[in-house]
């Protein structure tokens, strides 16, 4: 993995770009993964897996993105 703390501008550029392009998707994690988590035909043990990744996504996206989800 590239070291984001010693990169050129150009690559911020790109990673900057890919993350704009990623945006809509990691709104569809979020989401999907609170339905999952809600999901009573899943085991306790599994929606407790999806509602910590389900936090985890909103944390990045609220970090990358400056806004709630």
């Amino acid at each position: 993995m590239i070291d984001l703390t010693n990169i050129t501008f150009e690559q911020a550029n790109k990673i900057e770009c890919a993350l704009l392009q990623l945006h809509s998707d990691i709104k569809d994690f979020i989401k999907t993964y609170d339905q999952l988590a809600n999901d009573e035909s899943l085991s306790e043990s599994t929606r407790k897996t999806m509602a910590s990744n389900h936090e985890w996504w909103k944390e990045v996206y609220k970090l990358i993105y400056q806004e709630k989800d």
